[in-house]
């Protein structure tokens, strides 16, 4: 029989090409890097109302929920300037589920008044849980002056008080009164009142009375006296809000 031998160097290259060595070898490529996003920062609300730190305490109604329609006050009888007097937030909305009045406290700085830590806390988380949103200008009515609002008519009355017998004839003390209508409609006789608020025996510096119109019948109302004997005035604030069509004021 005739063998027949193979080059040596046919076997080496026949090896080498089966091989795993003799393949391409791709080296593992690095990571792929993503830059951050270089773009603007979320633009915030303007409208948004929040309390940082070292926040002066609001006065009056100051901010309407976007989640709940409820109107944001601070209401009470305290000092201009000073840390005096009893101040709560009050969240109104036409409602037989009313949340309860907050207190809220502030301190006297070289600044001016600021609200305490604890107060300025809760306000905030109100505020952000609310989506609360400032308020828009409101309308004044003077006094001796009815004035209609999408068929609410509200009037701020200053009469003489039942103690004018015994005051001095130059003593300005009176009755403030706030009242409040649904104006009558067709089918209606007469108006419905639906609010009549009475400050008796009352020293206001300048009283006021301030309308804003939230919906068609829906107004808030306010009411601010300042008191001002000369040495520390105090503001003495109120404020409902309307509703002619369920014919109430909370």
């Amino acid at each position: 029989m005739t063998h027949v031998r193979t080059p040596l160097f046919v076997s080496v290259l026949a090896l080498a090409a089966c091989s795993p060595a003799a393949r391409p070898v791709s080296s593992a490529s690095p990571p792929l890097f993503v830059p951050p996003l270089a773009g603007p920062a979320v633009a915030t609300d303007p409208r948004a109302v929040r309390f940082a730190e070292d926040a002066t305490p609001p006065e009056g109604c100051f901010a309407i929920s976007r989640r709940t329609g409820a109107v944001a006050c601070l209401l009470g009888q305290f000092g201009v300037r000073t840390e005096t007097g009893e101040r709560h937030l009050s969240l109104l909305q036409s409602s037989d589920d009313v949340a309860p009045d907050i207190p809220i406290r502030v301190h006297a700085s070289s600044g001016g008044l600021r609200l305490d830590d604890h107060s300025r806390k809760t306000l905030d988380a109100i505020m952000r849980d609310g989506d609360f949103i400032t308020l828009g200008t409101p309308v004044a009515v003077p006094l001796d002056s009815p004035r209609s609002f999408g068929g609410i008519t509200v009037e701020l009355r200053r009469a003489s008080t039942a103690l004018s017998e015994e005051l001095p004839p130059d003593a300005a003390i009176f009755d403030l009164q706030v009242v409040v209508h649904a104006d009558a409609r067709a089918e209606e006789a007469k108006d419905e009142v639906l609010l009549q608020n009475t400050l008796t025996s009352v020293a206001c510096l300048s009283p006021s009375l301030s309308v804003r119109v939230l919906e068609p019948g829906v107004v808030l109302i306010e009411r601010e006296c300042r008191l001002d004997d000369g040495r520390a005035p105090e503001l003495l604030l109120g404020a409902w809000l309307c509703d002619s069509e369920r014919a109430r004021c909370d």
